[in-house]
């Protein structure tokens, strides 16, 4: 596991603000905040750490509770699935990964966590599974 002060780049609130705003862009749907203790709370979560230790401590890891945590907390008003992939995504270029899964699998997996059929376990695996090294 990774220690509290290892590189990972975290995005914060306002970049998961740009990213929802970029989500709705070609869309009829507003760009709007709705709750903004839930948009700061999914932003801290993969921070979160006992200890020396980080409670989440892979880089994946890290990406699926931020992608669930989005959808959870639902802090914007349009697009909040959207901005779910599209972080976790833009979370794990940041940090030297890639999501290796196809349009279809996605879906599924942001669905899946959506309608509670997916929780925090089988999230973080389902990313694991799916994350590979930026060349």
């Amino acid at each position: 596991s990774e220690a509290l002060g290892a590189s990972t780049e975290f995005l914060t609130a306002e970049q998961l603000a740009l990213i929802n705003a970029a989500s709705l862009a070609n869309t009829d749907e507003c760009h709007s905040i709705i709750n903004q203790a839930g948009l700061e709370s999914a932003a801290a979560r993969p921070m979160y750490g006992i200890g020396d230790e980080r409670l989440y401590p892979t880089v994946a890891a890290q990406a699926a509770v931020l992608a669930e945590s989005i959808i959870a907390n639902h802090p914007f008003e349009q697009g909040n699935k959207r901005t779910a992939y599209a972080a976790m995504q833009t979370f794990l270029a940041i940090n030297g990964y890639i999501l290796m899964a196809n349009h279809e699998e996605s879906f599924e997996f942001i669905c899946g966590i959506a309608c509670g059929k997916i929780g925090t376990t089988e999230a973080i695996a389902w990313v694991e599974g799916r994350t590979g090294a930026l060349a």
